[in-house]
């Protein structure tokens, strides 16, 4: 690397948002504690492949992770409540506007809804698990969502 960050691949195609609200809080109906801030921004080392990718497509939500935030994750068995369906009665019922006041009250009972944690998660993705726990001290995943 001698200094420099090498572009290795652009994921495309393995698209989970659960796993994407642990990340960084992207469609986060688990309300879980994303490992990396939404505001965090670029890396200002990116390359300038890496740049000119990120400029030419309408992207949102900015980010990068590095093994340090995975190591100092400290939610990873924390139950989180799954807030876009309640376990009882027909599902989709009440449409949107349901779920919308279902996602924004602050108090939810947990025995209505389904719970995971980050971990579990994980588990049932392992394509991001290998890449999300794979991270290499002089690795890091930037990342972006397009709209």
């Amino acid at each position: 690397m001698n200094g420099q960050w090498t572009y290795l691949e652009q994921l495309d195609g393995i698209r989970n948002y659960d796993v994407f609200s642990i990340l960084i809080g992207v469609r986060n109906y688990y309300r879980a504690t994303p490992m990396v801030d939404s505001n965090r921004g670029l890396p200002i080392d990116i390359t300038p492949r890496l740049k000119e990718t990120m400029e030419y497509i309408d992207y949102h939500n900015f980010g990068y992770l590095t093994k340090s935030d995975v190591d100092q994750y400290p939610f990873w068995d924390t139950s989180f409540i799954d807030t876009r369906e309640p376990k009882q009665g027909p599902k989709g019922q009440g449409g949107m506007d349901s779920f919308q006041e279902r996602y924004h009250k602050t108090k939810l009972n947990p025995a209505d809804y389904e719970t995971r944690t980050p971990r579990q998660t994980l588990d049932e993705s392992p394509e991001w698990k290998q890449i999300i726990m794979g991270l290499e001290a002089n690795y890091r995943l930037v990342f972006a969502f397009d709209n």
